[in-house]
């Protein structure tokens, strides 16, 4: 049985990490869009008009309501400066960052207030705990299991946070660090969707699908991997996207191939490697 405490630990160490994320969405994001106004046969209507509007995190997604008009939409989009990304039918959206260097003094910031409250909550918990074992409410041992729990979710969510100030300020700065061979499975998640493999068929998709079947059959005759620094993202971006797809239960991190791909990638890249937010 979940005792109160067990119950606040679930509740209260995620909240931290909660409220930095709406922050930083607030921070970085695009805002609602409602200003930009599209040529719309020969008039000019608000983007929500003529489009479904989409705001998840700090970047906004676009959908044309009718496709005739989305290369219009786009452009809008651009001239009002923010930056576009076109995936298929969708247009994603991040406002633009003018001081790199300001912002992301304010995400260290933010990040720090983040922690520092989950710290609290967890030394207000384990008051908590010591106080029902005092009072008889606690036996030893569903203290010490309520305190072993206190310190999980507490490590969960400042793994949280630390993934999130990763992500937010690769999008300010513009490069994403490629993570450690023991990354854990949602950084790695995160990191494969950096690059846009479906985009990368567009030019001459059936040279680029042999491409990615020798890198994989070079790679199990002989463990070695090309230079192309594209070409392995793109081998990346889908490997992950397959892994969802199979929904076998397996860790990403446990599959040989895809960290081969993820080490191959730091040696070429130096480490970080660009990624616009989108």
């Amino acid at each position: 049985m979940i005792n109160d405490v067990h119950k606040d630990a679930v509740l209260r160490t995620d909240e931290p990490y909660a409220a930095f994320s709406s922050a930083m969405s607030e921070l970085l994001g695009t805002g609602p869009l409602d200003h930009i106004l599209v040529d719309y046969f020969g008039s000019r209507k608000p983007l929500p008009k003529v489009a479904h509007v989409s705001t998840q995190g700090p970047t906004s997604s676009v959908a044309a309501f009718d496709s005739v008009h989305s290369d219009a939409i786009r452009l809008a989009i651009e001239l009002a400066g923010f930056q576009v990304r076109v995936s298929g039918k969708m247009i994603r959206v991040a406002a633009p960052r003018p001081n790199p260097e300001e912002l992301i003094a304010v995400i260290d910031e933010q990040a720090e207030q983040a922690r520092a409250r989950v710290r609290d909550v967890h030394s207000e918990l384990n008051d908590q705990c010591r106080t029902q074992l005092a009072e008889g409410a606690f036996s030893e041992d569903e203290a010490r299991h309520t305190g072993s729990v206190i310190q999980r979710f507490t490590e969960e969510a400042l793994g949280h946070i630390e993934s999130a100030v990763t992500l937010y300020k690769a999008m300010v700065s513009g490069q994403y660090p490629v993570p450690p061979d023991d990354t854990a499975d949602l950084e790695l998640l995160r990191f494969g969707r950096t690059y846009d493999g479906y985009a990368a068929f567009d030019d001459d998709p059936i040279e680029l699908g042999r491409a990615v079947r020798q890198a994989r059959q070079s790679w199990e005759r002989a463990g070695e991997l090309p230079n192309d620094l594209e070409l392995l993202r793109t081998c990346l971006f889908l490997e992950v996207k397959e892994h969802r797809h199979r929904g076998d239960g397996s860790a990403l991190n446990s599959h040989p191939y895809l960290r081969a791909l993820v080490t191959r990638i730091r040696e070429i890249s130096g480490g970080s490697v660009p990624w616009s937010g989108l």
